[in-house]
């Protein structure tokens, strides 16, 4: 394995760009002397393995290998295109929710990367996650990025708290009127 390059720097790990079987990849790895986050992180990772998700390559006790993902951080997305960023956010967040995975991060802008096409989008930064019955990820998504479309959306959003497909359905399609 080569280090490219440190690319960030949190109070419990450090993340670099580094290649990997001839691949680009990101390394997360722990700093001494802090609390173990590498083994939570990979198994919320295996149990959310979809497209939502950098795929997992290796993992360490000291170390996570993870897929390189290129793209826009979710604040230049929803510059680029709002109404498309804001529907891959829903989809992101209600896949979440359904996995009944809390991420508790998602106003961090920078834990979501939408492709270059803007066609999909993958959360990051599970290391801090947990399993929750409760679906919060999807206000989440509302409370920080669609403040302004809030007063038209609280009916869907009672209908999300208890019935989270339908609500769901109403959130997107309410959505794909306003937002365009």
């Amino acid at each position: 394995m080569k280090i490219f390059k440190k690319i960030f720097e949190g109070k419990r790990g450090e993340i670099f760009l580094v290649e990997y079987r001839g691949k680009i990849c990101v390394m997360k790895r722990k700093k001494d002397g802090v609390p173990d986050f590498i083994d939570k992180e990979y198994e919320v990772l295996k149990h959310l393995s979809s497209e939502y998700v950098p795929k997992v390559y290796k993992k360490t006790e000291d170390y996570i290998l993870m897929e390189y993902l290129k793209g826009y951080n979710f604040k230049d997305a929803l510059r680029l295109d709002r109404q498309t960023s804001l529907i891959l956010g829903l989809k992101l967040s209600y896949f979440l929710d359904k996995k009944r995975v809390y991420h508790s991060q998602l106003g961090r802008y920078y834990h979501l990367i939408v492709s270059k096409d803007l066609k999909n989008i993958k959360a990051l930064d599970f290391e801090r996650a947990k399993i929750d019955a409760t679906q919060k990820n999807l206000l989440q998504i509302v409370g920080y990025y669609m403040r302004d479309f809030y007063p038209f959306l609280k009916e869907e959003i009672k209908i999300y708290k208890n019935d989270i497909d339908r609500g769901y359905e109403r959130i997107v399609r309410k959505i794909m009127l306003v937002a365009g």
